[in-house]
């Protein structure tokens, strides 16, 4: 079982040389933010928000008959709305034990964005 969700090594490779270095990767994650729509009105509802980012943040997950996890995000800040992309690249489509099996940690290691996050941050 793969500690990236549903993510093999090809797809973390593809990740990492997208993210680059240090300023690559904020010029990335602020692209990557710009191309996904923000969630609507109706989204960005209150049983939607999630809290202990300063940045305002949404989620919505839900399993489907194929249990198998359909996971949307969004968030007022560029940066954190990437990063939950990304995070969600990994868990959206995966199955129960693919979650379960899921190491944040180890995923932004694999694709060169644990030194960008502080601890408090994940």
């Amino acid at each position: 079982m793969s500690v990236y969700g549903k993510l093999n090594e090809t797809d973390l490779s593809e990740q990492a040389q997208l993210i680059g270095g240090r300023k690559q990767s904020m010029r990335y994650l602020v692209q990557l933010s710009r191309s996904t729509p923000a969630f609507n009105d109706s989204e960005r509802s209150p049983e939607n928000e999630r809290f202990g980012c300063e940045a305002r943040v949404w989620m919505t997950a839900n399993y489907g008959s194929d249990d198998r996890l359909t996971l949307r995000v969004d968030s007022e800040a560029r940066v954190v709305k990437a990063l939950l992309l990304i995070i969600a690249s990994a868990l959206d489509g995966a199955t129960r034990a693919q979650v379960a099996a899921y190491d944040l940690d180890a995923h932004l290691q694999r694709v060169g964005l644990d030194a960008f996050l502080t601890a408090s941050r994940r």
